[in-house]
């Protein structure tokens, strides 16, 4: 499939995947507060659990730096030293000095941080939301997931 074929594919994934969550995350939610420090965030466009920690990072309007640590890109090695291991989703707050992987850890934890406490309504139930975030994946993981200098 060329690259026109994975665009398509994708747009059309996500676009369900948003129907099925009903309007989740068209809103900043409510009680949300702002960090003193951007979040930095190690993540892999095609990972499904990156999906996710992104998605309540922007359900909660919180500003991230974003380290892409795709194949063959420069941030690998940088999240292998910080975190012991190479492994996407990694969250690091430099506002409570906590730092963690695993996508609905990093979820709750935001939600409990920066948030009300109750984790967003298409978040609240992981295992629909790991679903939701496969299906919305799959066309960009058949690219290989290579890091392409732009």
């Amino acid at each position: 499939m060329n690259d026109e074929g994975y665009g398509m594919l994708n747009n059309t994934s996500s676009f369900a995947t948003s129907i099925w969550r009903l309007g989740f995350g068209t809103e900043i939610a409510a009680g949300s507060r702002v960090p003193d420090r951007r979040l930095i965030l190690y993540d892999f466009e095609a990972c499904p659990f990156c999906r996710k920690a992104r998605e309540a990072l922007s359900h909660l309007g919180l500003e991230v730096k974003v380290r892409p640590a795709a194949r063959a890109g420069k941030r690998r090695e940088e999240l292998r030293k910080r975190g012991g291991k190479m492994m996407v989703p990694y969250l690091i707050d430099p506002n409570t000095a906590v730092a963690m992987y695993e996508s609905d850890q990093i979820v709750r934890y935001l939600y409990n941080t920066y948030g009300s406490g109750v984790v967003g309504t298409a978040s609240s139930w992981p295992p629909l939301n790991s679903t939701l975030s496969f299906f919305a994946t799959p066309p960009v993981a058949t690219q290989n997931g290579k890091y392409r200098p732009s």
